[in-house]
């Protein structure tokens, strides 16, 4: 679950990203450690030295913007830890990934994506939705599922 800190950095990373992408939905997540291996490996964007952590936390606010899904990471500044380009996703699903805590099992969403010749690979993401000041769990992956399919199509 997200603590205090989590929330006050999310609040941040939401400001910068509207300021880059305005008019544009925001979307918070946090990359699973298998996520963070394929982000890694899909990376598109030049970013120098930075690299999403392989260990520890990976909260993200993600936009599709300009034909792809754009991942920014940190805070003050913001960077673009990933681009994805939105017809490389093949599928969108759902998985679960086992916590400690109350809840034995998290919902994710799956996205799954795949370059021209290769097999597709899945990226799977928390789901929390912002209300400006925390981030709350999302629970309800179909409606999440639903949401994501429409907005890729778009």
């Amino acid at each position: 679950m997200p603590t205090t800190t989590h929330d006050e950095k999310a609040t941040a990373r939401d400001a910068e990203v509207a300021a880059l992408h305005p008019d544009v939905a925001r979307h918070h997540v946090r990359a699973t450690f298998p996520a963070r291996i394929v982000l890694r490996a899909v990376e598109k964007q030049e970013t120098g030295e930075k690299k999403l952590p392989v260990v520890g936390d990976s909260y993200l606010t993600v936009v599709v913007a300009g034909g792809s899904i754009l991942f920014y990471a940190d805070e003050d500044p913001v960077w673009l830890a990933a681009s994805i380009p939105t017809a490389q996703v093949v599928g969108v699903g759902s998985a679960t990934e086992p916590v400690i805590e109350a809840q034995p099992f998290v919902p994710l969403l799956r996205l799954s994506i795949s370059e021209p010749g290769t097999e597709p690979l899945d990226l799977d993401l928390e789901l929390f939705e912002f209300d400006g000041v925390a981030l709350h769990r999302q629970t309800d992956i179909a409606d999440a599922q639903a949401q994501w399919r429409a907005l890729l199509a778009a």
